[in-house]
């Protein structure tokens, strides 16, 4: 629900904001993100947003459009994607 600080937790998470006490513990090899909710950014999607914050996520992106453009067929590996698949 509104206003039960979930934009704070994350905030906290990512290092943006200080909590009052407690602790935070994130689980070793952790990737988080936080994606603002007020971003007026470029002419990019959030899609494209999101991954662009993301290197290993922008290597699959240009492998995709490499094999692509080289009309590779889809039943073809396409290299870093199929391991990122298979780890998520």
């Amino acid at each position: 629900p509104n206003g039960s600080g979930k934009t704070t937790l994350f905030k906290v998470i990512v290092g943006k904001e200080s909590f009052d006490s407690g602790q935070v513990t994130l689980r070793k090899g952790l990737r988080y993100g936080l994606l603002e909710q007020d971003y007026a950014g470029g002419k990019e999607t959030l899609l494209e947003r999101v991954v662009f914050g993301d290197p290993y996520f922008m290597q699959v992106k240009t492998e995709m459009e490499n094999a692509y453009t080289l009309n590779v067929p889809l039943d073809v590996e396409v290299g870093v994607g199929n391991d990122w698949l298979e780890a998520h």
